[in-house]
């Protein structure tokens, strides 16, 4: 079965984007999580976080308290390692453990492991007798800091977050973006017990988690997606799931890959007009951009975070965000918020010169960039360059 390139991109953005919006509330939230598989977690506050400026562009009225409130309160999501450090479902928590088991796999942490294991059994216990404890709680006694990576950070902070991936602890609620750590068995009493599930059943769920997040999926957006199991394993399950009929495949226009989508998708009814006119200014780790190759096979938007380059190598600006509008990516907006004044600086706009002049365009442009404002706890903006594509 073939489609068109543009039949594609909107399947996928209505994947991710447009089947959202009567998702209202946290439990659109919590749906939305579902469906995607994870959110990814991001540190940078240039503005409001990525894990709440991903869930902005989907519920209708988000509000960040609601993704606190399904982890700390529900306890129907989880934070641990998905595509990144994610929230996750709860019920998806099996599929984990095989990273668990394997802690620790790095080369830092098996060091840290080996130095400071004698930190595991006080800060357990000390969890166990006071209850929730996070970072702060925790002295750091050393008198010298040792020379190596994580130096000058203290072993209790890096000892919580390890005892995190091993699967003892959980965290629980955030404050002020601070992790909140008790035991996992207080949470999910079970958790040693749970079975780990086969590679055969692992690769599975991975194909069934990134057709429901991205409805047309190739074999290597799957294994990117969320990495649960081999490679081949995941091309054996693919094979089987198409013979008894399950997922089918198909080919894209212009491109040589094969992809796959649920047997249920009706491919002969997508719409031949853009799901949505409305502009959206995605974050760089939203779920719809985060498989760059996929983004540039699909879209053909060459897309890179900058803050990870030095200044001089920036070409879009340090926090640039992609910019959406109906089924095709037409720019990037870099943002700064300033809560104290309550102001967001665009340092920049890079955007097509066909798509800026379209008083459509601007219409729905103005709209979301008041929007977007608002969002990040500013009461206006200012524009410092527009460039034109």
């Amino acid at each position: 079965m073939k489609i068109t390139s543009d039949q594609a991109r909107r399947l996928a953005l209505h994947a991710q984007l447009y089947r959202f919006a009567n998702f209202p509330g946290k439990s659109g939230v919590l749906e939305a999580i579902k469906t995607l598989g994870y959110v990814q977690i991001d540190t940078i506050s240039v503005i409001e976080r990525a894990h709440h400026h991903t869930l902005y562009n989907r519920v209708t009225n988000y509000h960040p308290d609601m993704l606190n409130n399904l982890l700390a309160g529900d306890k129907a999501i989880w934070e641990f390692w998905g595509h990144a450090a994610s929230y996750l479902p709860i019920e998806d928590y099996p599929f984990y453990k095989i990273r668990m088991l394997s802690f620790p796999n790095g080369t830092w942490e098996k060091q840290f492991w080996e130095l400071h294991r004698d930190l595991e059994k006080p800060i357990l216990d000390r969890i166990r007798t006071e209850g929730p404890l996070s970072t702060k709680h925790f002295e750091d006694t050393r008198t010298v800091k040792e020379n190596v990576v994580w130096g000058n950070i203290k072993p209790a902070k890096i000892m919580l977050e390890l005892l995190m991936w091993k699967g003892d602890l959980i965290v629980t609620a955030r404050h002020n973006f601070q992790r909140v750590y008790d035991l996992t068995e207080r949470i999910i009493p079970n958790y040693k017990e749970i079975e780990v599930p086969s590679v055969q059943a692992r690769a599975e769920f991975m194909i069934r988690r990134a057709i429901l997040a991205h409805c047309i999926v190739s074999e290597s957006d799957i294994n990117k997606h969320l990495p649960l199991a081999p490679k081949d394993a995941v091309s054996q399950a693919l094979k089987a799931l198409c013979q008894t009929d399950k997922i089918k495949s198909l080919q894209i226009e212009g491109l040589t890959d094969i992809f796959y989508c649920s047997s249920e998708t009706a491919l002969d009814k997508i719409p031949e007009q853009p799901f949505d006119a409305r502009v959206r200014l995605l974050s760089p780790f939203d779920n719809t951009v985060i498989l760059r190759s996929r983004l540039k096979q699909l879209f053909d938007f060459e897309y890179t975070v900058e803050c990870y380059v030095t200044p001089a190598k920036r070409i879009f600006g340090y926090w640039s965000c992609p910019i959406l509008w109906k089924d095709s990516f037409v720019g990037r907006l870099d943002p700064k918020a300033d809560r104290k004044t309550k102001l967001l600086t665009v340092n920049s706009i890079h955007i097509d010169k066909k798509v800026w002049k379209q008083a459509a365009f601007q219409t729905a442009f103005q709209k979301e960039l008041d929007r977007f404002t608002y969002f990040n706890g500013c009461n206006s903006y200012s524009i410092n360059k527009i460039e034109l594509l």
